[in-house]
């Protein structure tokens, strides 16, 4: 049993979650962003870990150069390392950013001077 049915208020607190459920989490622009990331985050991953596998390629080096440096590992040594770490700085990244990141990345957004 879980430990918030054992409080007095635990019937407010049922009707609380239903209303959140139904009007926070549901709401549109919730759900435009939290679909946004279905394409968002895998579109990082695969651009980053793209970048670290082939660092040598024109477009790679320009990719790396938006990555912090505590986040590249040499792919060929540490590929495990490698794949943890970019999924980490991505997991990391606000949803703004992410999106922002993706967009540039992409050339649907140039970023603003």
């Amino acid at each position: 049993m879980p430990l918030c049915e054992n409080i007095e208020s635990f019937d407010i607190l049922k009707k609380i979650l239903r209303v959140s459920k139904e009007k926070i989490y549901a709401h549109k622009q919730v759900l435009q962003i939290e679909a946004a990331g279905f394409v968002v985050i895998p579109g990082l991953l695969d651009t980053f870990l793209s970048a670290i596998a082939e660092p040598d390629k024109s477009s790679s080096k320009k990719i790396l150069g938006l990555i912090p440096k505590e986040y590249i590992f040499d792919f060929k040594e540490k590929q495990y390392d490698s794949i943890m770490s970019i999924t980490t700085y991505v997991a990391g990244m606000t949803d703004n950013f992410a999106i922002d990141t993706y967009r540039n990345l992409r050339g649907i957004q140039l970023p603003n001077s």
